[in-house]
């Protein structure tokens, strides 16, 4: 509590913020449903269409580097959560990397999805709640991962508070697997995360990023023809829409 304010300002200002998350966090959930209900976006976003299949194999060969270059030559072994699991596709695409089912966990808003990713990952910890609450102790994990989910989250405040959490629950000499958009225009339900907020949302930390992801018309109208011409052109910065980032806690010294 700020000196000068009674208890009284503090618990009234305090209930106000709480109203303002759980108005964010309902309107989150509905988003989420309605996505997930969109027989259309289900569609288009299908795993076996090209450009979907380019960005998810681009993304892994990238982060597979990333993680390489910080000393790790394989997930087992290691303690991982997903803030924002969905139906556990993240997670399921971490046992590929050695990942162990028993190992991992995930948080979601939506319970449909949260069942979804227990059925696929039955060995696995999934919880329905809000990340901003995380319900692990303190320094429970190695990795920490989001994956396209501050951009869903409009209030910079809640941002705030679900990066408190991650960093909470991550162990020392842990990292943040952190895959968001940059370029795009905000809406009523979406704003792209910028490089600098995030350094701004973990100041203890080192951030390692790079551009990624072709812009998704630029991806939807090449990929299928050359696969070729994708690999070539993600190299340019500004046709990508996305960045992947390691984030790794500094040591004490700031080195």
């Amino acid at each position: 509590m700020k000196a000068g304010r009674s208890g009284a300002a503090w618990l009234a200002e305090e209930r106000q913020r709480q109203v303002k998350f759980d108005d964010e966090l309902t309107r989150a959930r509905q988003v989420f449903e309605a996505k997930a209900e969109d027989p259309a976006r289900a569609a288009l976003y299908a795993p076996l269409r090209p450009a979907v299949l380019f960005t998810v194999q681009e993304r892994d060969w990238k982060l597979a580097g990333m993680l390489r270059r910080a000393g790790l030559n394989s997930l087992a072994g290691l303690d991982i959560l997903d803030v924002g699991c969905g139906s556990g596709g993240e997670l399921r695409r971490m046992t590929v990397l050695g990942a162990e089912p028993a190992r991992l966990a995930g948080i979601d808003l939506t319970e449909s999805r949260v069942e979804e990713a227990r059925r696929a990952l039955p060995q696995s910890r999934f919880e329905v709640g809000s990340a901003h609450r995380l319900p692990f102790a303190d320094a429970s994990f190695d990795i920490v991962s989001q994956f396209v989910v501050f951009s869903s989250i409009v209030d910079a405040g809640l941002r705030g508070e679900i990066a408190g959490e991650m960093a909470r629950v991550l162990r020392p000499g842990g990292r943040i697997i952190w895959y968001e958009v940059h370029r795009a225009r905000s809406t009523p339900d979406f704003v792209p995360i910028a490089l600098d907020e995030v350094r701004r949302l973990f100041p203890g930390f080192a951030v390692t990023a790079r551009p990624i992801t072709l812009r998704w018309k630029l991806n939807q109208r090449l990929i299928w023809r050359s696969r070729s011409a994708g690999l070539v052109l993600e190299r340019f910065p500004f046709l990508c829409d996305h960045y992947l980032a390691l984030l790794e806690r500094k040591s004490r010294t700031g080195t």
